[in-house]
């Protein structure tokens, strides 16, 4: 962090950066630096590693495997991933449970079930990231996995506590912070949600979501001035054809909120 702040485009340090946040299960932030790498012009065959190792990280192998394949000169970690993909491939779900009923605390059993069922059944995923998080504590990915599929159930107390504990212990982490303030929210919980996400703008200021949910925030709490700007940051950053939809929802709102502005309705804490 300190050879970022001294050097923000230093490449070298945004590539340890990223490892580092891989390392540590902060996904969002090592992507927001990847993307950071893509428009410094990186070299391509690192950040296609650095790609591959986020893709993995997220369980989703295909784009890894992608990644992979374009690296013109593979170095042995390049290798080691393939291999370490190939190997997980050969184990599906079904053979996963079957591991877990001759070892119920097989860490890597629980954390790949964690994430292969966090999308189709939360609540499967939700007892397979507890689990691991119960016989490995000192791993902060079970931990953080537990907190996103509680988000993924709709359990956004549960969700808050955990993740709060996340962040106590890993205060950096943009992926728990992104759920919590995500939790908070659903929950309606503004202030607390706004505070989160203007800490993940501030880290990600490149990243256009949190721009989004801070434009809704400030909007419902009737601070029309913030929310205007929050709304128009947005769509300078939003990628058009991803985001066209709320693209297109932001695009529909401003004009009534310029009227607010206007007529003097428009206020801010």
């Amino acid at each position: 962090m300190n050879s970022l702040a001294i050097a923000p485009q230093d490449r070298n340090a945004l590539f340890q950066l990223a490892d580092l946040s891989v390392t540590e299960g902060d996904v969002d932030r090592a992507a927001a630096l990847a993307a950071t790498l893509e428009k410094l012009s990186a070299h391509p065959d690192s950040l296609s590693l650095l790609w591959a190792n986020i893709s993995a990280a997220k369980g989703d192998l295909d784009a890894a495997v992608k990644h992979l394949d374009a690296i013109k000169q593979p170095t042995s970690a390049a290798v080691e991933l393939r291999e370490r993909i190939a190997a997980s491939r050969t184990t599906n779900v079904a053979e996963l449970e079957k591991q877990l009923a001759a070892d119920a605390a097989d860490t890597t059993a629980l954390g790949r079930l964690c994430i292969l069922y966090r999308r189709d059944d939360p609540a499967k995923a939700i007892d397979y990231c507890s689990r691991a998080s119960q016989a490995e504590p000192g791993n902060i990915n079970h931990a953080i996995g537990y907190g996103a599929a509680l988000v993924q159930a709709k359990r956004f107390e549960d969700a808050v506590t955990v993740l709060r504990k996340v962040l106590d212990v890993s205060a950096d982490n943009s992926t728990a912070r992104a759920n919590l303030a995500t939790a908070l929210f659903q929950l309606k919980r503004l202030p607390e949600a706004k505070a989160e996400f203007r800490r993940l703008s501030d880290d990600q200021p490149r990243a256009a979501g949190s721009y989004l949910f801070l434009g809704i925030i400030h909007d419902q709490m009737n601070e029309h001035l913030d929310a205007m700007a929050n709304y128009q940051q947005f769509l300078r950053l939003a990628d058009p054809i991803e985001a066209k939809l709320d693209i297109d929802k932001v695009n529909l709102r401003l004009p009534a909120l310029q009227k607010l502005i206007k007529s003097r309705k428009g206020r801010n804490n």
